[in-house]
């Protein structure tokens, strides 16, 4: 499920910990506690989706009609005469749709509070982070949460999902839980510029390449005119 917005939040984070989330209204065993964890996640993350499905619309309209506004100078002025109604009323429908969301933003907030018991959370932006909040998120960064791993360790989540921690957010995780295994077959010369001592062929709409400094291959380039992902030279 995908978020835009800082809805959830900010859990206790910061230190890493091979012990699972603390749960101190738990009893349950290790495998109950799990799966009530990822049980009430899964119907927190549906109510933030009934909600962001609604507020989305009501932000795509928004930025269409802020762009048509924005370019009203470049129109005659019977153009601007028929485009301003139409601005009017994507506006008057984003509200209806932000009215319409308010009430489900209320609900999931509530739901939250209600069913989180302190377990570890985790989300999604190419690495695995431990909260919506990571100061390498930009603002139109689209967070995916991971309910179904909702309550396991950090050392777990890595296993069960596959991708690496975050090392903002787990500062202290051990390395082989925050960087990825290098693939040996990968050309350490990948993402070099283009240098221009070596045989190369650029200027052109395609079909532009750069020699490899590391393998000597000929290696297509990229519009940054660096080498692209490549496997070593025989």
């Amino acid at each position: 499920m995908t978020f835009n917005e800082q809805n959830v939040e900010r859990d206790t984070v910061g230190r890493f910990s091979d012990k699972r989330g603390s749960a101190p209204e738990l009893s349950l065993s290790r495998d109950s506690e799990i799966a009530a964890a990822r049980d009430a996640d899964t119907r927190i993350a549906e109510a933030w989706e009934a909600y962001h499905k609604i507020a989305d619309k009501a932000s795509a309209l928004y930025k269409s009609a802020m762009k048509t506004r924005n370019s009203l100078g470049q129109y005659s002025a019977t153009t601007r005469e028929r485009l301003l109604p139409r601005i009017d009323k994507q506006f008057a429908e984003r509200d209806r749709l932000l009215e319409e969301a308010a009430p489900l933003r209320a609900a999931a907030e509530k739901l939250d509070k209600e069913l989180y018991k302190g377990w570890n959370r985790f989300f999604l932006v190419e690495h695995i982070h431990s909260n919506m909040h990571c100061s390498s998120f930009r603002p139109t960064t689209r967070v995916a949460w991971l309910p179904n791993v909702s309550g396991l360790t950090e050392a777990e989540a890595v296993k069960e999902h596959g991708a690496t921690l975050c090392t903002i957010c787990f500062p202290s995780a051990p390395t082989e839980l925050t960087t990825k295994p290098v693939d040996e077959t990968i050309c350490p010369g990948t993402g070099s510029y283009l240098d221009r001592d070596k045989p190369h062929r650029v200027g052109y709409y395609s079909g532009n390449w750069g020699t490899c400094p590391e393998c000597g291959e000929q290696v297509t380039l990229t519009s940054a005119r660096k080498l692209r992902k490549h496997k070593r030279g025989s």
